[in-house]
């Protein structure tokens, strides 16, 4: 049980850092496996068209093979957690930039409408003490 667990985390550390050659690696794989189905479909006597057709029912989705394979190649619960982490980030960044520019055009607005009742404390002058 131990002696597996150091190889299998070498491994997924692997898999993320090669990550798109294990990706391209495995669509080719997937490729040949529907070409040989369609291949034996056509030995049998059936047409290009319904072999092709019948190699991918029998082969299933794909799609839910390549998700499987990558479930054992990684660690799902710490890529899971950095997408929601990232995901986070991208939403508070949007909407801060929603916020600050929300808050720029309405003092722009109110400057520009009652600039005249309250001048910028910063371009009047100093007061001097009532003495």
């Amino acid at each position: 049980m131990f002696g597996e667990w150091p190889t299998r985390t070498c491994l997924k550390l692997k898999a993320v850092i090669k990550r798109r050659q294990l990706e391209q690696d495995l669509e080719e794989e997937l490729q040949f496996h529907l070409a040989m189905r369609e291949e034996k479909e056509r030995t049998a006597g059936v047409a290009a068209l319904t072999a092709r057709d019948s190699a991918h029912r029998q082969f299933g989705n794909s799609t839910s093979l390549k998700e499987r394979c990558r479930e054992m190649w990684t660690f799902v619960s710490l890529e899971s957690l950095w997408q929601d982490i990232r995901y986070g980030l991208r939403i508070l960044r949007a909407n801060s930039a929603l916020y600050n520019c929300r808050h720029s055009l309405t003092r722009a607005w109110y400057r520009r409408k009652y600039g005249h009742l309250q001048p910028d404390r910063r371009d009047s002058p100093p007061r001097s003490s009532g003495a």
